[in-house]
């Protein structure tokens, strides 16, 4: 299995964190602290110079945001409920000056607000009568992975690998997935957060052939039913910024724009921009 990402975990007498060491994205995020906050963001830095980060990423709750903006920290979005209804300031630290600097900014702009000015269009059940949607079984798991491969050069997570999908399956991710014929055209996936009660959709993909029938949307539909029943209280999307389908999907979908996460990750081949999306369901 890819071993591109790891946990790990720094403890003193009086700060703890713990935090995602992202080789692949270049990227180090804080995923749980407590204690000194200045010395948990010294702490940041220093394993992100060990490990080359390009970027250090960390939501805070509003009283804490003092402290990273005292240490260089830029604010580039909120998440409305990211902790169990309390809203995140999504900050970032540069370790690469050049990371700050966007490459797209004039078009990503134009995308959003086309997609923010986009009206809601409601799609019948019935169109849907001619697709199998489900949820990701381990049977699976191989079709999806050579789905998700064939369609992203590259992408944040190593979705191409069936092991990592089951994994996935089996832990904190809920999969949905599109088939017609048999043959997988659409996913959408949540990554559940137990303990804030938030989940992130992702792995949003449609078959090039079957855009434009609203199945994405669909999809993330269905999850939202599933995780709103489970008690889970907000949803949120790091989207494409350079992608109009599914920031227009988003926006149609009631989520709300939160912000654009600069050079954040690597897909389809480049480091690119996302735009923050965010809905509270519960």
């Amino acid at each position: 299995m890819c071993t591109r990402t790891h946990d790990s975990e720094i403890r003193a007498d009086d700060h703890y964190l713990k935090y995602l060491s992202d080789h692949y994205n270049q990227r180090l995020i804080l995923l749980n602290y407590a204690g000194n906050m200045d010395k948990v963001i010294e702490q940041l830095k220093r394993v992100s110079h060990q490990t080359q980060a390009g970027k250090i990423i960390a939501y805070v709750q509003e009283q804490e945001k003092i402290y990273l903006e005292q240490h260089a920290f830029i604010q580039e979005g909120v998440i409305e409920g990211y902790f169990r209804g309390k809203k995140a300031c999504c900050f970032s630290y540069f370790c690469d000056s050049e990371r700050r600097n966007s490459k797209h900014t004039a078009e990503e702009d134009h995308i959003l607000h086309q997609a923010l000015q986009d009206t809601n269009k409601k799609t019948s059940p019935g169109e849907f009568n001619k697709y199998t949607i489900r949820n990701v079984s381990e049977a699976d798991t191989p079709a999806l992975a050579a789905f998700m491969d064939k369609h992203f050069d590259t992408y944040p997570t190593p979705v191409h690998d069936p092991r990592y999908i089951k994994k996935a399956i089996t832990g904190q991710y809920l999969f949905k997935i599109a088939l017609f014929d048999g043959e997988i055209v659409c996913t959408a996936s949540a990554d559940c957060n137990q303990t804030l009660l938030n989940a992130e959709i992702t792995d949003c993909l449609t078959h090039p052939d079957f855009r434009g029938q609203g199945l994405n949307g669909h999809l993330i539909d269905l999850l939202e039913e599933d995780l709103r029943g489970s008690g889970y209280i907000t949803l949120f999307s790091l989207a494409r910024a350079i992608s109009p389908g599914i920031n227009r999907v988003l926006s149609k979908k009631g989520y709300r724009y939160g912000g654009r996460m600069v050079n954040n990750c690597s897909i389809m081949g480049n480091i690119e921009d996302m735009n923050i999306w965010g809905k509270i369901i519960g």
